[in-house]
């Protein structure tokens, strides 16, 4: 990678580029609103960074923290939930919201790269022990990507997003943290 980087928490001024990352990097059936973007910037800005690819948006993530459960129920997670109902800046539990690359950054190591500086970020600023995440069973790269990096697959949740007719099914997938 010898292009220019740059990692940054979001921007208010971000949210028309954020939007069309989305529309770029997701399925129609599974984009999330803008004003659930706008939410998570005002609850917690600083778990939401995107990334900047020689000037041009090329990606982005968003968190919450919640109070670590061992076991997770289903309707603990949610398309469109409210940050607000669940985020506690003192919880343990590092949940990634959302995380995209867009098409034109695929398969060159920046999906990772903002992976592991997001998550080395996250833990050296919070109480954090585990990392924990769902995702389509179909997108099968990205479980790739999350098995190599010491996610485990916990559950599968069939029918999670019944609106869905391609991607109903997800995984929740978790790491431990030593």
């Amino acid at each position: 990678m010898q292009d220019k980087i740059v990692i940054r928490e979001i921007l208010l001024s971000d949210i028309d580029e954020i939007m069309k990352m989305e529309y770029l990097s997701f399925p129609e059936e599974v984009w999330e609103k803008r004003e659930l973007f706008l939410e998570r910037i005002q609850v917690f800005k600083e778990g939401f960074l995107i990334m900047e690819i020689d000037g041009k948006k090329a990606g982005y993530m968003t968190s919450e923290i919640w109070n670590y459960k061992k076991e997770r129920d289903k309707s603990d997670f949610g398309i469109n939930h409210s940050i607000k109902k669940i985020h506690n800046i003192n919880g343990n539990e590092l949940f990634i919201t959302s995380f995209a690359v867009t098409p034109e950054f695929r398969n060159g190591g920046y999906g990772k790269y903002m992976f592991d500086f997001f998550i080395e970020k996250m833990i050296k600023k919070y109480n954090i022990v585990c990392i924990s995440l769902i995702v389509a069973e179909k997108w099968e790269k990205a479980i790739k990507i999350y098995l190599k990096n010491g996610f485990k697959i916990l559950e599968k949740y069939d029918d999670f997003l019944i609106s869905s007719k391609d991607y109903r099914d997800f995984l929740f997938m978790r790491k431990e943290l030593e």
